[in-house]
């Protein structure tokens, strides 16, 4: 038998490469549902997350958007706990050794499109379905932690850390004092998003008030009023710092109240005095005090009424953020119509496009108020704000759709069907 050329010797070497790439890269018994893998599942949760933050799909669009997001997510769910181990090994991009040689090998040799490609999008999607699957991803806590103190973290993993719940508690406690601002800030977003379910770290939270960090002491304050049960009243600390002379105290000042005025009745104790002080800080010299006291009225309810006058005046507002805040915060307090219709239909000339959109698709909510306080201004709106107006109600519709379900998980364990 001759020898074989260098070229024979290349075209088999090659032909066993790619051998290799195809018994590496084929799917070993990946669980199933309707028909489809757990890969594809996850791809479709992440194309419809990237359709929704890039385009701000409306219209029809959106609607079968929204549902084929709802498919996947009840896909996720349905495969069940077992699925928890694969989420993982994708999330860690975990590989075996051969392939990770061949990896290795094909950037080594200038292949620029090779089979081992890591999937950014399918990591970021696999946390993301570990978030469905909420209090049974717990195994996963180890990866998610290790992923939380990375240089850049992926805010892909606040949704497994809360569906978590209490077992994440300690790593975000610890992330919530890190050197790095996005893994404080993702800690806080994380524990703002838990609220009383978080309520075991208040000693924690209070020994942060003395903290030298400003913005450390100030999430702390925010987070305090948060976590603490509704049956009691978060406001008094959260008022005794209102005036403090540091401008970043009272902006996580008026967080808080605004924070713990969103999950409590209008008569709760403490409102009213919480809504008259946030009223205060909406003229407060630091814009960005005014303009989170213009945005946060908007939770205290009919307590927030004696202040419509307030909101009234920051519509005339130069900051546009601050009067912005003072229009959604009006048209989602919906209080003493007879003085806000006329003042909102004013910024149907803004010259912001946002700002009319928003006005326009808020006076569609009030259809009929509207009408009987100022007769013929929704049919002169046209076509302004109809596709905000109809965004939102989808999005309403999609937000109570998934909080039900949520409620149901809670007491239902998911099963695996293949």
């Amino acid at each position: 038998m001759r020898p074989l050329t260098s070229n024979e010797k290349l075209a088999l070497a090659l032909i066993a490469f790619c051998l290799l790439a195809v018994v590496v890269s084929w799917p070993r018994g990946e669980p199933k549902w309707n028909g489809r893998t757990l890969k594809e599942w996850l791809r479709v949760s992440h194309d419809v997350q990237e359709a929704l933050s890039k385009s701000h799909a409306r219209g029809p669009g959106l609607e079968a958007l929204l549902k084929q997001g709802a498919d996947a997510e009840e896909a996720i769910y349905g495969m069940g706990p077992a699925i928890v181990p694969k989420l993982i090994a994708i999330a860690e991009e975990q590989d075996s050794p051969l392939r990770a040689k061949l990896e290795r090998w094909s950037k080594s040799v200038g292949w620029t499109a090779h089979p081992f490609e890591r999937d950014a999008p399918l990591k970021r999607a696999a946390f993301g379905g570990l978030g469905v699957l909420g209090s049974h991803a717990a195994t996963a806590l180890p990866v998610l932690s290790n992923a939380l103190f990375q240089p850049e973290p992926d805010y892909a993993i606040l949704g497994p850390l809360i569906g978590i719940g209490k077992p994440a508690l300690p790593v975000l406690m610890a992330a919530l004092t890190n050197s790095q601002p996005r893994v404080q800030g993702m800690a806080y977003s994380s524990l703002a998003a838990m609220g009383t379910n978080a309520a075991s770290l208040a000693p924690n939270l209070r020994g942060l008030l003395a903290h030298p960090d400003l913005e450390t002491r100030g999430r702390a304050i925010a987070l305090l009023a948060g976590v603490t049960p509704v049956q009691e009243n978060p406001f008094p600390p959260l008022l005794a710092l209102r005036a403090d002379p540091a401008p970043q105290i009272r902006q996580w000042v008026v967080s808080g109240l605004s924070v713990a005025a969103r999950s409590r009745k209008a008569d709760s104790p403490g409102m009213e005095e919480a809504a008259a002080a946030v009223a205060e800080l909406a003229s407060d010299a630091d814009p960005e005090v005014g303009r989170r006291a213009a945005w946060g009225l908007q939770h205290f309810k009919a307590a927030a009424a004696p202040h419509i006058p307030v909101l009234l005046g920051l519509l005339k507002e130069s900051d546009e953020r601050r009067h912005f805040g003072a229009a959604v915060s009006l048209l989602t307090l919906k209080l003493r119509q007879s003085e806000i219709i006329p003042a909102l239909a004013e910024l149907l000339t803004a010259s912001q496009p946002h700002i009319r959109e928003e006005v326009a698709a808020g006076l569609r909510e009030m259809a009929t108020e509207a009408e009987k306080f100022q007769p013929g201004l929704i049919g002169s709106l046209g076509d302004l704000g109809k596709d905000r107006y109809e965004q939102k109600r989808l999005y309403r519709e999609d937000y109570e759709r998934r909080e039900a379900k949520r409620l149901e998980r809670l007491t239902a364990k998911p099963e695996a069907k293949k």
